[in-house]
């Protein structure tokens, strides 16, 4: 294991925006657009096809018990004696001339709806980019502390050789060596601890990319990433507007109920008998005409039903004003955040440079044995510890600028 990661120097570099670019090839999730342009032409089709006339074929027999007679007939006037079967084949046709402009609406509607699915898709992108620079991150830290906890084994490693030898020849005692040994294998399960980690975060992103990574050959590149300063509307609240523009088209189509519809109709066919009742023989026949369909009252139903649709409107746009508010107050937070991860890991630096300089002075010392061991042990953990101190802020603020850019587009 200690020779896992032993050339990440001439490993293949893998980035984050690659990894990205995978989990959308590889995530059930990217099948989803073919799907909503299906799903967009057959709305359209509906709404341009329901302007079409509408043809129905129809045919009958019957049978009727009796039928219209004169009683006693007449010398003056006979009236023809009707046939009790009868016979019909026809077609009818309607046609809608004027139905207020709902067509228009639903299309607009239809239009509306695409935009949400599509807006939702890229939400769902960025649930997924979010997980993807989680593991990422996780990645990089553990990568790290694995290095440094390595880099601390070999010092312990020289140490160790040094002080066994000076026990050979009686310089030192073997409790010094035994203590030294106690702690390059607390230093052994560190590191592979970090191993362990880094290893499994791999196999959780080969999951989320399609991809299997390599520990021994696979490196990791440090995202070079800044603030986005952009005032683009974020995701979130471009849903709420859509939305809004949705229930306010569908109370227009609840208030156009109201409106006369128009329509034109035909009927033709053939059969026995025909338009003509009193004509016993088989006919074609047809009609055609113009109607019109008018609801003028309903008792104000219509118009509860507008009131309950922009209700919601307004309601939305409470919601809106609430979550601007919170966003501008999360980000200022996530900004301060940050300027304090920052002013931290130029802090970091410092400290590791005087770590690593008592750190010296305690070697010299312990090689000098005017201090126990012990004392030595403690500087390198020190020291070791502000490492990793300076890669968790470093992580740390990738993560905050990462979720500061993610906020700010879709809060």
């Amino acid at each position: 294991m200690c020779l896992l990661l032993s050339n990440f120097a001439n490993a293949e570099t893998i980035t984050l925006e690659a990894c990205r670019s995978w989990s959308h090839e590889v995530f059930p999730i990217f099948k989803s657009q073919s799907i909503f342009t299906s799903i967009l032409n057959n709305e359209m089709s509906l709404v341009k096809y329901d302007k079409y006339p509408s043809v129905i074929l129809r045919g009958q027999v019957s049978y009727q018990s009796d039928v219209v007679s004169m009683g006693e007939p007449s010398s003056s006037f006979s009236f023809p004696d009707l046939s009790k079967d009868q016979y019909q084949l026809f077609v009818e046709l309607n046609q809608n001339i004027y139905e207020g402009g709902v067509r228009q609406l639903q299309t607009e509607i239809n239009t509306l709806n695409d935009s949400i699915r599509h807006l939702d898709y890229e939400m769902e992108l960025h649930r997924l980019d979010q997980k993807v620079e989680q593991v990422y991150c996780q990645i990089l830290f553990s990568k790290q502390q694995y290095l440094l906890h390595q880099q601390q084994v070999r010092t312990m490693d020289i140490v160790l050789s040094d002080i066994s030898a000076q026990v050979k020849q009686g310089k030192a005692i073997r409790l010094q060596e035994n203590e030294i040994k106690v702690q390059r294998l607390v230093c052994i399960q560190q590191q592979d601890q970090a191993l362990q980690e880094y290893c499994t975060s791999c196999n959780v992103l080969s999951v989320l990319c399609g991809k299997v990574f390599d520990p021994k050959h696979d490196g990791f590149s440090f995202p070079i990433i800044t603030l986005n300063n952009s005032n683009n509307t974020p995701n979130d609240i471009l849903m709420m507007s859509l939305q809004q523009s949705k229930y306010l088209r569908q109370s227009e189509i609840i208030g156009k109920s109201l409106i006369p519809k128009i329509n034109a109709f035909g009927k033709g066919g053939y059969g026995r008998p025909g338009l003509n009742f009193l004509d016993n023989s088989f006919n074609p026949y047809y009609y055609v005409g113009v109607g019109i369909t008018w609801k003028p009252f309903d008792w104000k139903n219509t118009q509860r039903k507008r009131s309950l649709q922009l209700a919601q409107i307004e309601l939305i746009e409470v919601k809106k004003s609430q979550k601007e508010l919170l966003r501008e107050a999360r980000l200022k937070e996530m900004k301060g955040r940050l300027f304090m991860i920052e002013d931290q890991i130029v802090k970091d630096h410092e400290i590791i440079e005087l770590r690593k300089e008592i750190t010296e002075d305690l070697q010299k010392q312990w090689k000098q044995r005017t201090i126990p061991f012990s004392i030595y042990v403690d500087g390198m953990n020190n020291t070791l510890e502000a490492e990793i101190s300076k890669e968790l802020h470093r992580i740390q603020k990738l993560k905050t600028i990462f979720s500061y850019n993610r906020f700010l587009k879709q809060s």
